[in-house]
């Protein structure tokens, strides 16, 4: 038999990578949105990928990870990361996903050089790095970010008493949760404001926070998948809907890290516009205040970074750094073009959701509105006898039609 590989056989590289995706694809439950074909040739990137690794090695036994997150667009893979006497010693999750779901792949069409030294350099205490970057040359349009696992899991992991992070999502979340204490909501709150504060200062907004992108990496909090602004991934749509009534006076990242300590504070979701009296009268006056200073109308006009960071809930915990901007200036064009392309959908979205909400307020103006819910208001402090008034009441009741 010659050196070379006849149309009938099939080389062992390629055979097992086969098998690696025959494996991978035995659950039924899972699908993506471009369908099994795309899965499969994601499964099977991702095992090449591996093989190109030295220290990266291939788990026959679990590999593909099921609906651990929720975006059905992304293929979460974890593989093993082995030292040189061959020992497992930690593990990396892979995150495939299609090129055509980025706004900067596909609009600016980056290299895949130029996106690993961005990506790559973006390095700070409280952001999950990314170990490295890969993208598919040919029709199918595939990229991969690499991170480290952490096995002990999110802040929601932590809320929700989850002992195995890499469970399934609805899954391991569909317990009652259970708040915080207040020295853990004023440390892992000073982490995450530290992180906004510093992709701030490279005109970053982080639109996909939240506590199950929160990782708990030996008691820091570190914000992951920090790629998905950089590459434009779409929000979530439930949270968008949460957060664009307020988005032209509120900042975007600013109001997410709301949602984040009510979730901390109260051991579940804000699935509202903002707090109930009821929920925040329960809480310490300092965490109140915060929350108050983000949804609540406020003297300090528009609320940053910077005021909450002063607040006493977080003024107590000892500072980070921001970014070397040195390691970031061979990616700052590519940044600079990210945050034009975010910026400019976050804005005609925006301008869209006030259209909708003129039109809907027009609609059903002389109607009768429901007086007798519980209104959605904010004490400054533990029995304040008169609340700050909240924002545009008017303006939340047009744009929550709109949303129904």
């Amino acid at each position: 038999m010659g050196t070379g590989t006849s149309c009938e056989e099939v080389p062992p590289s390629a055979q097992s990578g086969r098998d690696a995706v025959a494996a991978a694809l035995t659950d039924d439950n899972y699908s993506v949105e471009d369908g099994v074909h795309s899965t499969s040739n994601a499964v099977l990137y991702a095992h090449k990928f591996t093989q190109r690794h030295p220290l990266l090695q291939w788990n026959d036994t679990e590999n593909v990870v099921h609906g651990m997150g929720t975006r059905s667009s992304k293929l979460l893979v974890l593989v093993d990361i082995c030292d040189m006497s061959g020992e497992v010693s930690s593990r990396v999750v892979l995150s495939v996903m299609s090129s055509s779901s980025s706004l900067l792949l596909s609009t600016a069409h980056p290299s895949g050089y130029k996106l690993k030294a961005l990506l790559v350099s973006v390095r700070h205490p409280c952001l999950l790095p990314v170990l490295d970057v890969d993208k598919q040359h040919g029709g199918h349009g595939i990229f991969i970010m690499a991170q480290p696992f952490v096995p002990t899991g999110s802040i929601k992991d932590l809320i929700y008493c989850n002992p195995v992070p890499a469970k399934g999502y609805a899954s391991k979340y569909s317990r009652v949760g259970r708040g915080l204490p207040r020295t853990l909501i004023s440390r892992y709150g000073r982490h995450v404001l530290e992180a906004l504060r510093a992709l701030r200062s490279i005109g970053v907004v982080c639109d996909h926070l939240k506590t199950s992108n929160v990782m708990l990496d030996q008691d820091v909090a570190r914000i992951s998948d920090i790629f998905n602004p950089i590459l434009g991934l779409s929000r979530d749509r439930s949270m968008q809907a949460l957060t664009m009534p307020l988005e032209a006076t509120v900042p975007l990242d600013i109001l997410l890290f709301g949602h984040f300590l009510f979730e901390m504070a109260v051991g579940r979701e804000l699935n509202a516009v903002v707090p109930r009296e009821s929920d925040v009268a329960a809480l310490p006056v300092d965490i109140a205040n915060v929350l108050a200073s983000i949804f609540g109308v406020s003297t300090v006009s528009p609320c940053s970074v910077e005021h909450l960071l002063a607040m006493p809930l977080f003024a107590a915990a000892p500072p980070m750094y921001l970014f070397d901007i040195s390691e970031l200036l061979s990616g700052m064009a590519l940044l600079e073009s990210s945050n034009q392309l975010n910026a400019e959908r976050r804005s005609h979205q925006l301008r869209q959701f006030h259209v909708a909400a003129i039109h809907a307020a027009r609609t059903n103006a002389g109607k009768g509105t429901d007086g007798g819910k519980e209104k959605a208001v904010l004490p400054t402090s533990r029995g304040a006898k008169k609340p700050p008034p909240l924002k545009r009441m008017s303006y939340r009741r047009a744009s929550s039609s709109v949303m129904a």
